[in-house]
């Protein structure tokens, strides 16, 4: 299962992201892809999107979220409940590596 939602303003679509059932336990979930518009940060778009993730996840029996974060995203995503977990490298396109954290977050 994933789902995707957008946040709308008065100029179209400013913020979106979703969340995903984890492949091999079902009482976990992941946070993709959330964004801003880089116009309408600092104005709870991105934790808006994150916190009805939370809640439809909860609703669909998930006990525990977890997303991969950029260093720069760490201070968001710990001031909405994500804990740091480990350090890691994301390899983009098999040439790049990007440093990443894993954060969790028990619902």
């Amino acid at each position: 299962m994933a789902l995707t939602y957008v946040w709308d303003g008065p100029e179209g679509i400013i913020g979106a992201g979703g969340w995903t059932v984890d492949a091999t336990s079902k009482t976990k979930g992941h946070i993709r892809h959330v964004a801003s518009d880089p116009a309408h940060l600092r104005r709870g778009i991105a934790a808006g999107l994150i916190a009805r993730c939370i809640e439809d996840a909860g609703h669909s029996g998930i006990t525990e979220m977890e997303c991969w974060s950029t260093r720069t995203a760490h201070p968001f995503y710990e001031s909405i409940g994500f804990v740091a977990d480990k350090e890691f490298d994301v390899m983009l396109g098999g040439k790049v590596s990007f440093p990443s954290l894993r954060m969790l977050r028990p619902l």
